[in-house]
């Protein structure tokens, strides 16, 4: 029997500590918005114009109490396991890169916060399984981290050819039953699964674009092909002194996002490593990737 390591199993997301650090956490550079304003109007006695007094004086400390009470309110939430959110608002986006049409979602600060609180309480599993070359949306891993590191990789290599493409639809079309099912194997913690899959059920299809949770646990799913690539994507060779042995069909993958770039030495190993890849990720993660 294979023994599978679980993570997460020592997070209390109750805590008044780890609420309150997800909630100043969220805060950060959100201070002056209007949404943020009318969510403390909820938890105090001020009004929405002295919120936004307090706020440009930056005098935080005076919603110390207003905190305390929307940590209060989330713990007692979490503790009867009753979420009251309002539904995701759902609008078109035109993509001024590539003119792509997206469909984002908007949630409420107190959601936005919820998601921060179960975010934090998976960054163990994230942090074991999001891959190195995994990039975008993780703290120091954007752009310029993936940029730096394929011109590296074009230096030290010779001959280097590469493949790239992309998920289609990737967010809203990962499959939740799958993400709930690689969860379930990958943390012991049932009060944090309840959250996350809680969460989870308000998306309207797969993940949202625009949560802060989707970002990650995209990451989290797609490093399932990202370990699969750096694992299995190998051929077989036969040798006159050593007999078969195993040579792998890519130096590099790196992934943006849904976006991810193969490297080689050579054209048909890297179309072979391509076509395994996209095996993979159709019948084990129920995605497709696009013909590139």
């Amino acid at each position: 029997m294979v023994n599978i390591k679980r993570y997460c199993k020592k997070v209390d997301i109750t805590d008044d500590n780890f609420i309150k650090t997800c909630i100043y956490e969220y805060l950060d550079e959100k201070w002056q918005r209007n949404n943020v304003a009318r969510l403390f109007v909820r938890f105090s006695d001020y009004s929405f114009n002295q919120i936004k007094t307090i706020v440009k004086a930056r005098e935080y400390g005076l919603l110390n109490e207003s905190i305390d009470y929307i940590a209060n309110y989330i713990k007692q939430s979490l503790l009867t396991e009753k979420l009251q959110l309002r539904p995701i608002l759902y609008y078109e986006r035109i993509d001024g890169m590539n003119k792509k049409t997206r469909i984002i979602g908007v949630q409420e600060p107190l959601h936005q916060i919820y998601d921060y609180i179960a975010v934090n309480g998976l960054m163990e599993l994230f942090n074991v399984r999001i891959g190195v070359f995994q990039c975008s949306s993780l703290p120091k891993k954007g752009p310029f981290y993936g940029k730096k590191h394929i011109e590296k990789w074009v230096r030290e290599t010779k001959v280097v050819y590469f493949i790239k493409s992309d998920i289609k639809q990737c967010f809203p079309s990962i499959p939740l039953d799958k993400l709930k099912e690689k969860l379930k194997r990958d943390v012991k913690n049932n009060k944090l699964l309840w959250l996350v899959f809680e969460l989870l059920d308000m998306f309207q299809h797969g993940l949202s674009i625009g949560s802060y949770l989707s970002q990650y646990l995209s990451n989290y799913y797609l490093s399932y092909a990202y370990h699969y690539a750096n694992e299995n994507l190998f051929k077989i060779r036969k040798t006159k002194h050593k007999g078969n042995v195993k040579v792998k069909l890519i130096n590099h993958i790196l992934f943006y996002m849904d976006d991810f770039l193969l490297t080689g030495s050579s054209k048909k190993d890297l179309k072979k490593a391509m076509n395994m890849l996209s095996e993979y990720v159709y019948t084990k993660l129920g995605l497709t990737i696009k013909p590139t």
